[in-house]
Formats: C-alpha cells, structure tokens, sequence
C-alpha cells in the first residue's frame, strides 16, 4: 500500500490522475449573493460559513489577481506561467524569439444543476447536471486583475440526477447542495493540449490514449516511468527513446529497455497516436497489494504525470474474479455524506481515515451509493487497495410505495418501461432519458482510469429505470473491462451481470437464480450513540438495537444465519451492509456520522470476514474439483 503521507501529497492537486506541475485553487474570496462563502463547500454546509438565504438561483463571484497563488505540483509557489494575451503579444514584437503560447484553463469539481460562467463580463461557458467536472479556456478574457461571475440554478429538477437530495429532507432523503460544491481550480497548458487520458490495462499492458477537448485522439510521444524503479519494486523501465521509422496506417513504433535487473519492457507508437506498454515482469494490482505504476506521458508540447495499475475484472464459473482469482466482495454501503461539508469532508485526510476504517474492519468494497465523489476519493481507494462499486446518479420520479415498500414484500417482477404515474410529463422525460443516458456515459469516461472501480450500478430499486438492457448494452461496450449490475435490488429484466437483490428482511433467504447471486443491499440495522446524532428524529430499517451487544447479535445473525449459509450453497458472490455511517437522521451506520464512534467491535469483525472469506474460498474449491472431475 502507497504511504499515507504519499498519497495526502498527491491529492493536494484537484485531479490526481493527470497532473501537471502548475495550478492554483481559487476557493478563497468568494461572495454568494453578496455573502461571503467559503468554497468548496456548498451553501447549505456550515464548513461555508454562508448566512445568507439560499434560492433556486444563486450569484457568485470572486475578484481575483491573474499572477498570484500559482503552485507546482509539489505545492511549491511558482511565478504566474501566463501573462494577459495582449501583454504576450505586445512581447512577442519586442522579441526575435519565438513566444510559446499558453492557455488558461478554469475548473469546477462539480455545480449543481444548471450554471453560466462569466469572466470579465464575457461569458466563457455553461453547463449542465451536479456531479461530473468541467472546464473553460478563459485565456481570451483574462486580465491582470478579474472578476469571475457563475450563475447557478438548482431546482432540484428530476430531469437531471439528483441523488438522495431533498428540499424536505427525513429519514432517507437528505439535505440538499446547491451550486458550487467542488473546488474551482486553473491551469496552464499548450495550445495543443489533452484534456483527458483513456487507460486500458490488463495484466500484462496498458493502452494508453490523450484526447483534446474537441475528443480527439493527439499523439503521446513518450511514456516514461517514474518510479519505482528499484530491483525489489519491479525491475523495469521505459525507454525515453523514439524509433524513427515512419508508420502507415495499422503500423506501430516499437522501443525497448532494460531496467537493472535485466528485466525488458517495450511501448508501442500505435497507428492512432495512443501508446501501448507492454511489462516483462508486470507487477499487478490487487486489494491485497494495490501497485501503482506512475508514468509522465510526452504529449508534443504538453506533459502530464498519471498512474495506472495492471488488473483485470471478470465473471468466471459464476464468481467475480480480480487478476483471474475469485474474490468475494465484503462491502460496506457509502452515501458520502458529512455533518460539516455535507457532500464534502472538510479535511483530504477524511476520505483516508473512511477507507481505512472499513479495511481495519475487514471489507474489501465500499459500494459508492448514488453519487459521485471528487476524483481524490478514488486515488484514494487505488492507492488503499479498496474496491469501488459505482452507481450511476439517478434522476426522475421516485415513489415509496411503488419503488420501495412493495417490493420489499415480494412485488419484485415489471417491466422497466411501462407507462406509469411516475414518468416525467412530455417533452421533459425524453429529455430526462437523454440526460441521463449523457451522464452515464461521462460518467465513464470520468472514472474509467480508476483500477479500484471494478462494477457500474445502473438502476438502483427502479428509481428512474428504463430500457435497462439497453443501458447494460451501452455500459458493456463502452467499457468492456468491468461488471455491470444493471437493476440493483429488484425489477430485473434480462441482461445483468449479476442476481442483484436486496434484503432488510430478517427472515429471507436468498434463493440463486440463473445469474451470479448477489446481496448488494442488506442489514441497516439501528444504533443511536447519545451525543453523535444529529437529529432527534431518528430514521432506520426495524427496531432500535438500545446498545453495542444488541446491535452486535443482530449483525452476527444476519451474517451466520442468512449471508454464510448463501455463499455455501448458493453460490453468493458478494454482500453489501447498510452502511458505513450514519447519514443526518438516518442513525444505520457502523461509524456514528461524525466518525467518531465505530459501533462494532472491530477484532470480532475481522474475525467474522474471515469466516466470509473462507466459506467463499472453501465453496471454490469445491467448484473448482467438480469442474476437473
């Protein structure tokens, strides 16, 4: 595992997975409807120190000076790498070399939902839906001195995805974030510049692709590795070399290199300008060992330092299997909420602490539950060896009764894309189904480089579901290299990677059917922890358990009575337990919602994943014997 202090290093920079050595955040200074805010944090935190009243459509702005607060990526301050495009131009008649010109690039983590984005009274660009990264070139409209304007509207829409958030939030809906929520950042880049990288690695090479703004392929010139480089680590490195033959189409370049040990890698210049890397002695990833391999990609002009890590995803003989061995998925739900920043912890160090605390407690997954965290969290979860299953946000209609109470007494079966009450009214569900189906796919390419991410969740209990074999198909073939679990809970329709169901009832038993069984809802049982709660009213699934040992013999029961007893003779490949906190008022979680009080004892629950662990192992074995026999 990547050193603790390594990887707080790392994710001082805003996107860990491609980083270049200048950038600055622009989170301090900020006003919102004339009120002072303190980014990241949405309005409705109190980590955003905002008083002032929070509408559908909110004002921000923040006067900034173009040549201060620039880092490297070492968090070093550097000089400005840009000055004003006039005064650049003004330089360049005055001067007999050539001037390389810069682009100023402007990020947002994520506004939710609807945003305009002014710079100097110019408008440089606007967009749509709460959770997935964007950016502007605003060099045109830069100045010395600059006022920057974003125009937020937040209603809520069902069109757009919007989560667990509620105007009335109790019980399972929670309070809402409006605006900006993630951090506004910028950088300096080439004209010719990627904008973003495509990594597809098995367990031997990495296909590695840049892509402009506009999606286009740009050619990497060189891969070098960084580190490590030792004998002990890996033995490897890559040539800093070129080839200098020309390729015709279908044609590739090939360099080789031999590292210390002897050890040979060679990379590949493919016809479409990506690069492959191929490893003699390929160190993989695995939740037991989660190497990284970091790579400073050439990219003409541009440069940019990322990471990878060699692994495989795969169903095979009913089991999930990472690098071709089975591994049962031992996993926590995880809402990503916090009492402080609300979509957001107020310190890096807190995503650290949640998935160490889950690893101490012997899980192996977090199932990230209807949203999407900043990119750090999932550096974080590559780095720590914690595996990721990821939903997909859901927008539309949601009913109690329909999408939840019924089918929790066995009203599991209909058909995904009936007419019913919930859908959206005319021209706003066809622009919901194309939204989503929008979202998705960025979705992908925003997570796809991630080894710790290894299944999509589609549909969760059919909140918003449509054409689900549809949107498998679509899923699998835009990223073929991960499971996909299209109708979490019930409402199944035929394509699925797994029987997904779930279970709050105690006397259920999980019946296989003709796909890889999997809980992938369960338990939620009730602690409340006097002076961690935050609401009064309190919100759960069942009776209140009135201490640790109450609360301690249920899960055991759930565990011994119904989750062993299915991974033995039906074949269950994976169980996720609601949750890893508290969430506001909903009072279900392992850790209280301040983190401050693990309500399990931590030594007899690694002993009581070890006995998941080798039930699951003592059932391969036995599949294994059947298959040879």
């Amino acid at each position: 595992m990547t050193d603790k202090n390594e990887i707080l290093e790392r994710m001082k920079y805003p996107r860990p997975q491609m980083i270049r050595d200048n950038y600055r955040i622009l989170n301090e200074d900020w006003t919102l409807d004339g009120n002072p805010i303190r980014l990241p944090f949405p309005p409705q935190a109190a980590a955003s120190g905002y008083e002032g009243e929070i509408r559908d459509d909110l004002s921000y702005e923040l006067h900034f000076s173009l040549r201060l607060g620039w880092h490297n990526q070492r968090g070093d301050l550097i000089p400005c790498p840009l000055t004003p495009q006039k005064l650049e131009k003004k330089d360049s008649k005055t001067s007999s070399s050539p001037v390389r010109k810069k682009r100023i690039l402007l990020h947002f983590g994520a506004v939710d939902q609807y945003c305009l984005v002014f710079l100097n009274e110019k408008l440089v660009g606007s967009h749509r839906g709460g959770y997935l990264a964007f950016c502007f070139d605003i060099t045109d409209a830069l100045e010395e001195d600059n006022v920057l304007k974003v125009i937020a509207t937040d209603s809520l829409s069902p069109v757009y995805p919007y989560g667990k958030q509620s105007k009335k939030p109790k019980g399972m809906w929670y309070t809402p974030v409006s605006g900006i929520w993630q951090e506004v950042w910028m950088e300096a880049v080439p004209e010719r510049h990627a904008d973003r990288l495509e990594i597809l690695s098995d367990q031997k090479s990495a296909l590695i692709r840049a892509y402009d703004a506009s999606g286009e392929i740009i050619s990497i010139d060189r891969a070098d590795l960084l580190t490590p480089v030792s004998r002990e680590e890996t033995g490897e490195s890559i040539s800093k070399g070129e080839a200098r033959t020309s390729m015709s189409k279908g044609e590739v370049r090939t360099s080789m290199s031999k590292g210390e040990s002897g050890e040979s890698i060679s990379q590949e210049k493919c016809s479409d300008g990506s690069i492959l890397i191929h490893f003699a002695r390929p160190h993989l990833w695995s939740p037991e060992d989660p190497f990284l391999y970091r790579l400073r990609l050439g990219i003409g002009e541009d440069e940019v330092e990322t990471y990878l890590g060699l692994r495989t995803v795969s169903m095979e003989g009913g089991k999930i299997c990472c690098n071709g061995e089975p591994v049962y998925l031992h996993g926590l739900l995880d809402q990503g909420y916090w009492p402080q920043g609300i979509y957001l912890p107020e310190t890096n160090g807190a995503y650290l602490e949640d998935i160490q605390g889950a690893l101490e407690l012997g899980f192996n997954c977090l199932r990230k539950h209807i949203k999407l965290e900043p990119e750090r969290f999932y550096y974080a979860c590559d780095a720590m060896g914690m595996l990721i299953l990821q939903d997909m946000v859901n927008s539309g209609k949601y009913d109690f009764m329909r999408d939840t109470a019924l089918p929790n007494y066995g009203k599991l079966n209909r058909a995904d894309d009936e007419a019913n009450a919930l859908r959206l009214p005319g021209e706003d569900e066809i622009e919901r189904r194309a939204f989503f189906e929008q979202h998705l796919a960025g979705t992908i390419d925003q997570l796809r480089n991630h080894p710790s991410i290894i299944a999509y969740t589609i549909f969760n209990e059919g909140w918003g579901q449509y054409d689900a074999d549809r949107l498998y198909r679509l899923v699998k073939k835009k990223d073929p290299g991960r499971l996909v679990d299209a109708t979490s809970g019930w409402y199944a329709q035929k394509l699925s990677d797994f029987d997904s169901q779930h279970n709050y009832h105690r006397s259920y038993t999980l019946q296989a059917r003709d796909k890889p069984l999997f809980l992938s809802e369960c338990g939620g049982y009730t602690l409340a922890v006097e002076g961690h709660c935050m609401q009064k009213k309190r919100y759960g699934y069942g009776s209140d358990k009135k201490n640790p040992a109450e609360l301690q013999e249920a899960v055991e029961r759930l565990y011994r009575d119904i989750i062993l007893p299915a991974i033995r003779q039906q074949g269950l490949v994976g169980s996720i337990y609601t949750q890893i906190s508290d969430v506001e008022g909903e009072i279900n979680g392992v850790f209280t919602y301040d983190r401050a009080v693990c309500k399990l004892d931590r030594d007899w629950m690694r002993a009581l994943a070890g006995d998941l662990q080798e039930a699951f192992h003592e059932t391969c074995s036995k599949s294994d014997k059947k298959s040879v026999g």
